[in-house]
């Protein structure tokens, strides 16, 4: 599949798909030092910086899928004690969704995101992966997507649940590990640890993205004429 990125940050997930054999075109990252990482950790080059610049050029153009994950501080708890570095951006969004055609569309946010006929799940990466990881991510989707079934289920304590990989609860070697992207320290050295902790805690962990991953190439057409 050919599939358009939003806001790669570091390319996590970006980098879960490209593995599974697909085409990711990375459409635009904001911050300066995630698209120097996304380009060692996934290679390929940006469409451009600011998602206000991606329509025009995309306009016409035809991808199996849309994936993303938008900068979310606007959308976040802790707006309540520190400015957003950026506004909302799901009206730029809504704009990119527009201005091309698409077959579907995936986007992950701490919050669900407003976007007509779109549906919208709360998943937890403990239920998809070992070790176990407590955090919750909300994914707002096409109506023709299905949400990865539970791999593992239980509570936090069934699962023992180690805390999200944020911040600066866990080095990135350790967070790396944690969430399932060991390949990740290869930037270490090249990047502060800052960066990469921060890079760790906008992407999606690995199981839970290959689940998606296997869910969508379940059920959309051009996989299975593929496969």
């Amino acid at each position: 599949m050919k599939i358009l990125s939003l806001c790669t940050s570091a390319g996590l997930w970006d980098r879960a798909w490209i593995e599974a054999g697909h085409q990711i075109i990375p459409g635009c990252e904001i911050m300066p030092h995630k698209r120097a990482m996304y380009e060692v950790f996934c290679g390929g080059t940006h469409m451009c910086h600011d998602l206000a610049d991606l329509p025009p050029m995309i306009r016409g153009h035809h991808f199996d899928g849309i994936i993303g994950g938008i900068p979310c501080q606007s959308r976040s708890k802790l707006r309540a004690i520190r400015e957003a570095k950026f506004p909302d951006l799901l009206p730029l969004t809504m704009a990119v969704l527009n201005a091309c055609t698409w077959d579907w569309c995936l986007l992950e946010n701490v919050s669900p995101l407003d976007i007509p006929a779109f549906s919208k799940s709360r998943l937890n990466a403990m239920h998809y992966a070992q070790p176990h990881q407590s955090r919750e991510r909300w994914f707002t989707f096409s109506p023709n997507l299905t949400p990865p079934r539970r791999i593992f289920e239980g509570d936090v304590d069934d699962l023992l649940a180690y805390s999200v990989v944020a911040g600066r609860i866990y080095g990135p070697k350790r967070g790396s590990r944690l969430q399932g992207w060991p390949e990740f320290m290869s930037l270490a050295g090249a990047f502060p640890c800052v960066q990469m902790q921060e890079a760790l805690a906008d992407g999606v962990p690995r199981g839970l993205a290959d689940a998606w991953i296997r869910s969508i190439e379940a059920t959309q057409p051009s996989t299975q004429a593929t496969a």
